[in-house]
């Protein structure tokens, strides 16, 4: 890969977190509105630490090595799964099913293996390896967490058997635990992403937009559910109670923006289905305040991190025990507290600021 192709494949790795973790920070950071003298907010694309084409290419390729050696030669089933994901581009689909089948009967005890195999299956599932005889006995291992049921709901609705995902779905409903893989995710990239790294923990975020599948265990609240629910609602009162169940279950379960969003919209699609005007509305409500929730938490937290190591790995950190939604309010804050401190200033060059449509250091514009 070329120094070009690379720093390319940062800054769409930078984006995708800013939008996927902190989608109202990218507002904040890159609107037309000159942001407040006070406001800090520094640029990826000019940290020398990251971006020096004389050196980072060559060390880069040594460092991606070492990550992809690190995964592979591990014996923790979640990092063998991440290194089939990686070795596919982040991509799994239905030419691994023979090889997640395989793993998952070696480590049936790892659910984002089981996960996995339940949506590559969705590509294929007719195969042998999708077959209720074939992965009954995986889920039955995961029974405790509601989003295993989830994912066989979405199996059973593309292999035609509506009965068996609507059963799937009501054991969604009551399954005590609700574990989407996010957190588990983020910390089997870190823990192979090698230390030496320049700013290692935002080649953390880069590994896991560009390999993992942050919405593995919750997909099972995507289209194929909405519309296996919407449908069945209106004719079986059992289905749409089973619907409204999971719906709830995963938007209260899900540590993931995406998770709650996704299980409010089941909500709302069934109550359409069956005609509930007070439901519909309560969703409408429910899924608006869900956005003026995340808005609270504007901030420049991305563009300091590329530069600060200390607050990226506060943010790692925070994903890997706190999940997605609670991490941003926890970043919020530690950015509020670093920047009211009148002497931290992580940027380089320092005083950087974006006024639409250039930039400038104090009044100066720079020219590149």
């Amino acid at each position: 890969m070329s120094w070009r192709d690379y720093r390319a494949r940062i800054a769409i790795a930078l984006w995708a977190a800013v939008f996927v973790l902190l989608a109202p920070a990218a507002y904040h950071l890159y609107s037309y509105v000159p942001a407040q003298a006070e406001e800090i907010a520094c640029y990826p694309e000019f940290n020398p630490e990251y971006y020096d084409e004389e050196s980072y290419e060559a060390q880069y390729l040594v460092v991606e090595q070492e990550f992809r050696e690190n995964l592979a030669s591990s014996e923790d089933s979640s990092a063998q799964l991440m290194s089939i994901r990686v070795e596919n581009n982040g991509r799994v689909g239905a030419d691994e099913i023979d090889v997640l089948a395989e793993l998952a009967q070696r480590a049936p005890e790892s659910g984002l293996v089981v996960s996995q195999l339940l949506a590559a299956c969705l590509q294929d599932p007719g195969r042998s390896e999708c077959s209720s005889d074939s992965v009954n006995t995986l889920v039955q291992s995961h029974s405790n967490n509601s989003a295993i049921w989830g994912s066989l709901a979405m199996l059973r609705n593309e292999q035609e058997d509506i009965f068996g995902a609507i059963s799937a779905l009501r054991q969604a409903a009551v399954a005590p635990e609700f574990d989407d893989y996010f957190s588990l995710q983020v910390a089997v990239i870190d823990q192979a992403n090698p230390t030496a790294e320049p700013l290692a923990k935002m080649g953390t975020a880069f590994r896991f937009f560009s390999y993992s599948d942050p919405t593995v265990g919750t997909s099972s609240a995507g289209p194929s559910i909405w519309n296996l629910c919407s449908q069945q609602a209106s004719v079986d009162p059992l289905a749409a109670e089973g619907c409204l169940l999971y719906g709830e279950r995963i938007a209260e379960g899900s540590d993931t923006n995406i998770g709650k969003i996704l299980g409010l919209a089941v909500q709302q699609g069934v109550y359409q289905a069956i005609g509930d005007e007070d439901g519909v509305a309560r969703m409408e409500a429910a899924l608006e305040a869900r956005q003026e929730y995340q808005n609270q938490f504007r901030s420049p937290a991305m563009s300091l991190m590329s530069y600060d190591e200390e607050l990226a790995d506060f943010w790692i950190n925070s994903l890997i025990e706190h999940g997605e939604v609670e991490t941003m309010e926890r970043l919020h804050n530690e950015v509020q507290r670093l920047t009211a401190n009148p002497e931290y200033q992580p940027c380089d060059p320092p005083g950087l600021r974006f006024d639409y449509p250039y930039f400038y250091i104090g009044d100066e514009r720079v020219i590149w």
